[in-house]
C-alpha cells in the first residue's frame, strides 16, 4: 500500500492543474541544517583531552621506569635518574608522540569522538556532510583523523595562538578543522540531521502509461 501510495499519476495532476510535492520540510528543520559552535563544550572537552593525554605521557615514563629496572638492575640510582630524566629533546619528543597518538587514536577508533568529547556529547564529522545535504556518511577517514591530530599538535606547541581560530572564524572552526576538512558538532544535532535525511524525503515514482488517455 504504501509503494501504491508513492505513485503519482501525471495525468490526475495535470488534468485538475495540481501540483506535485515531493515531501513536507518544515522551517525547524531548515533551521537545523547549520550545526552550532559549542565553544564552552569543546573548550572543556580539550581540557580533559589534555588531562588524559598527560596520564599517557606518565604511563609511558612509568613503563620505561620499570624496563630499566627489570633489565639494568645492577645500575645505581643515580644512572638510573639519569635515564630516566634524558635530555629536553627526548621528553618533547615523547610528549609529541603521546599527543598526536591519543588524538589520532581515539578519533579514529571511536568514530571521530575523544574521550573528551564523548563526556561532553560531541562528535567530529567531515565536513561533506554539512555541506552536502543528500550526503549520509559523516565518519572520518584514516587521512582525516591523522590531519587533525597534526593540528592539535600545532596549535598545542604556538602555545595556543592558533587556537584563536575557533574564536575568529565565522563558522568557529579551528586550524584542526581546516586542515582535516572536518568540523565538531553536537551529539542531538548529528542524530536529528541524520534522523531528517533518513525519513523526510518522499519517494516518487510517475505513471507515464496515464499519459496516453490524457492524449
Amino acid at each position: 500500500m504504501k509503494k501504491e501510495a508513492e505513485i503519482i499519476n501525471l495525468a490526475e495532476h495535470i488534468q485538475n492543474n495540481m501540483p506535485i510535492e515531493s515531501g513536507n520540510f518544515d522551517q525547524s528543520t531548515r533551521l537545523s541544517l547549520t550545526p552550532e559552535a559549542n565553544l564552552s563544550s569543546r573548550i572543556w572537552a580539550f581540557g580533559i583531552d589534555l588531562m588524559f593525554v598527560f596520564f599517557l605521557n606518565y604511563c609511558v615514563y612509568s613503563a620505561y621506569a620499570v624496563g630499566l629496572e627489570f633489565l639494568f638492575p645492577t645500575l645505581s640510582n643515580a644512572a638510573k635518574l639519569e635515564l630516566l630524566g634524558g635530555s629536553l629533546g627526548l621528553n618533547i619528543g615523547v610528549f609529541m608522540v603521546s599527543f598526536w597518538t591519543y588524538f589520532f587514536y581515539s578519533t579514529f577508533v571511536m568514530s571521530g569522538k575523544t574521550l573528551g568529547k564523548k563526556i561532553f556529547g560531541l562528535s567530529i564529522i567531515s565536513e561533506d556532510f554539512v555541506l552536502n545535504h543528500q550526503e549520509m556518511t559523516y565518519k572520518l577517514s584514516l587521512k582525516q583523523c591523522a590531519q587533525r591530530a597534526t593540528g592539535y599538535l600545532v596549535c598545542y606547541f604556538s602555545f595556543g595562538t592558533f587556537f584563536v581560530f575557533n574564536f575568529a572564524s565565522e563558522d568557529k572552526r579551528g586550524l584542526s578543522d581546516y586542515l582535516s576538512g572536518t568540523r565538531t558538532v553536537d551529539d542531538q544535532w548529528l542524530h536529528s540531521t541524520l534522523e531528517h535525511r533518513r525519513y523526510s524525503a518522499e519517494v516518487i515514482r510517475i505513471d507515464v502509461r496515464s499519459l496516453d488517455k490524457v492524449a
